[in-house]
Formats: structure tokens, sequence, C-alpha cells
């Protein structure tokens, strides 16, 4: 309604001049001017381009009008004229549906901006939830590694205290003399009863290392024990007690026990080295540690009859 009231504002005095033309009155045009229309549902960007739009139409009627006052001409309106009108009417025409297409598309696309907006809110937000998530998840599992370190390295060092122990045992069963004119060679804790009933104490509470050494070098060490324990059986003194009321040894017997068992006694010192060895190189293995540990069992001094 507001575009056909303003091309009626244009039209009507282009009708009363072409009017006063046809009774021979003078016809007067000056610019014309589009009055200011208040209409509150229209914006002012639309009456902008609409007013733009009549002063070019208005100047084109000028235009026209000019050639009507022209006295010779007949009362008929020319085919130009109405040619001109047709054009700035499709030149309005145009411009408001493009100011209507581009207030849409401006609407769609703050639209699809505010949408845009709050799901990349939404995703910043769960986003950040399950970074935090994740965040006090690794807080946890790295405190649960560390506690485990922890207490892997207080195993570990346990293990090593008693590899130590265990290595300080060589010095006493790897010393030998020689004894007798013959100058046989023996090992030392052969010598007298008071030193072998000495390495027999101390390879026996080497025994309660295997807790930290694993069971190869408990059964190691537990066959060592019986080896020596069965000599000694061999050679007691029957019905003399030492102080401890263990049977007394015969010297004599000893020595000529070492020299006898001599082989056999070098193959078990170069068998306890090898275990140690065997051992300093796993001593950081705790899963081996923790298998070892569960094949443990009871060890006691019950001599092996092969050794009797």
């Amino acid at each position: 309604m507001l575009y056909l009231f303003l091309l009626l504002q244009v039209l009507a005095p282009q009708q009363s001049a072409h009017s006063n033309s046809s009774k021979g009155m003078p016809a007067h045009y000056a610019a014309v001017s589009v009055p200011p229309i208040q209409s509150k549902s229209s914006s002012q960007v639309e009456l902008q381009v609409a007013s733009t739009a009549l002063q070019a139409a208005a100047a084109s009627m000028q235009e026209t009008a000019t050639i009507m006052r022209a006295p010779k001409e007949s009362q008929s309106t020319p085919p130009a004229v109405w040619a001109t009108l047709a054009a700035a009417i499709l030149a309005l025409l145009s411009s408001l549906n493009s100011t209507r297409i581009s207030r849409k598309t401006a609407r769609e696309v703050a639209d699809l901006s505010t949408k845009t907006s709050r799901e990349v809110a939404d995703l910043s937000s769960q986003t950040a939830r399950d970074t935090a998530g994740i965040a006090a998840q690794t807080a946890k599992e790295l405190k649960k590694e560390d506690y485990k370190h922890d207490f892997y390295k207080k195993l570990i060092q346990k293990r090593l205290d008693a590899w130590t122990e265990a290595e300080s045992l060589l010095p006493f069963i790897s010393a030998q003399i020689s004894v007798g004119d013959e100058e046989s060679i023996l090992f030392g804790y052969f010598e007298n009863g008071d030193l072998f009933d000495e390495i027999l104490d101390k390879i026996n509470s080497c025994m309660v290392l295997s807790v930290w050494l694993g069971k190869d070098y408990a059964n190691y060490v537990e066959k060592f024990h019986q080896k020596l324990y069965a000599i000694r059986v061999k050679c007691q003194i029957a019905g003399e007690l030492l102080e401890n009321n263990s049977p007394a040894i015969d010297d004599e017997l000893l020595i000529q026990a070492g020299r006898d068992n001599y082989e056999e006694t070098t193959a078990l010192l170069h068998g306890y080295i090898k275990i140690l060895g065997q051992q300093i190189t796993v001593l950081h293995d705790m899963d081996s540690f923790f298998e070892q540990l569960s094949l443990l069992g009871g060890h006691t001094k019950v001599v092996d009859r092969e050794y009797l």
C-alpha cells in the first residue's frame, strides 16, 4: 500500500498537467519531492530506497511533461512516457525486492551465527569437563604409580642388601690352606672344628636371605649347607659334646674329609659364585621376584641321604 501511495503521489501532477494541456491551459512543472510518510510497518531502509526510486521516476516524469507541453502534440500520452514510467516502476520493485532479500539473508546469517556460537560454547564446555575428568584420572593414576614406584624401590633396596650379605660369605668359603707333610690343599674351614661350625652358622644365616634372593638361591644354599653338615656328622666324636651340646669334631678326621671332598666343595663354591652373579642381574625385576617368592617353601637342616 505504501508503494502504491508513493506512485500516486508522482503520477498525480502528471495527470493534472495532461488535463490542463488539453484545455489550452499552461502547465508548470517543478521538481517533484517526496513528502515524508510515517509508517510503522516499514523500515527506514525501505523508505530511503523507495524515495530514491521515486525521485528518479519524478525526474523522468518532469522530462515527459516538458514534451507534453508542446502545442503540436496530440492529447494522447506518447509511448516513450509509458516506457519510462514502466522502467521506473520495475526499478522500484527490484530495489524493494533486493532490500527484502538482503534483510532475510541478514536474519538467517544472524540466526546461524547465534546457533553456531551456542554450539561452540556447548562444545567448549563439554571439552573442558572431559579435560578436567581426564586430568583428575591421570593424576590419580600417576599417584598410584608413584606409590608403586616407591614401594618397588624399597623392595629392590632390601634385595640389594641381602645380596651384599650373601656376597660377604665368599671370603670364608673360598680361603684355602695346605696342611701336612704332603702339603695337601683344602679349604680353610676344614682346619678345625671351630672354623667348620662357624662356616655352617654363616651358611645357615644366609638361608633367611632366600626371601629376598629367590627360590634358586634358597635351594643352592640349602644344598651347600646339607653337604657340609653331612661331613660334620661323619667327623663327630662319639660321646663328646661341646658347650652348645653339639657333638665335638675330630680335627684329624675333618682335615682328611677336606682332602677327600676338595673337588666337590670346590664345585659348590663355584656354583655359589654363579648363583650370586645370576641374582645381581635380576634384582630389579619385580615380576620375577614375586614369582620366585610364591614358589618358596620351608627349608630345614635335614640332611639328604646322598650325603650320609
